[in-house]
């Protein structure tokens, strides 16, 4: 019969010992730390050293954007103008759009009012593209323009 070196440890506890440990810099202190590699399903892009560290971190990074960053979505422009913003949405972002058209008008757009773009370009802003229309008439768009 043979017999096999045993442990003073579990198995379980054993295997948690001998898990192979990585060495990071906390993004906020400089500090290096140790994680497992189970810890991590993916490469953190900011690790950093504990909860406070974390919070500490700006918010850049965390999902959030700058204020003035342009994204695409849904083929418009919109940019980050903060959840305060008249014209922002829930998550304070507004349509480059109606922000391009308030400035040319002087005054902020109303809800009932709507931007069209003349050449069909929802990227292309420029205060000679854009017409604002009533939504009472926009539900028929003015000829040539596109919603």
């Amino acid at each position: 019969m043979i017999r096999r070196a045993t442990s003073p440890l579990p198995r379980r506890t054993r295997a948690r010992f001998l898990a192979p440990f990585v060495t990071w810099v906390c993004a906020a202190c400089g500090r290096e730390f140790h994680r497992r590699r189970s810890q991590y399903r993916q490469v953190p892009r900011r690790p950093t050293c504990s909860r406070r560290c974390h919070e500490r971190l700006p918010a850049l990074g965390r999902g959030h954007r700058p204020l003035g960053t342009v994204v695409i979505r849904r083929g418009r422009a919109y940019v980050h103008v903060g959840v305060g913003h008249a014209a922002a949405d829930s998550r304070g972002y507004a349509p480059r759009s109606r922000l391009v058209a308030a400035d040319m008008l002087g005054r902020p757009l109303l809800p009932t009012e709507r931007v069209f773009y003349r050449n069909g370009n929802k990227l292309d802003d420029a205060p000679e593209n854009l017409v604002v229309c009533l939504i009472d008439l926009a539900f028929t768009a003015p000829d040539g323009l596109g919603a």
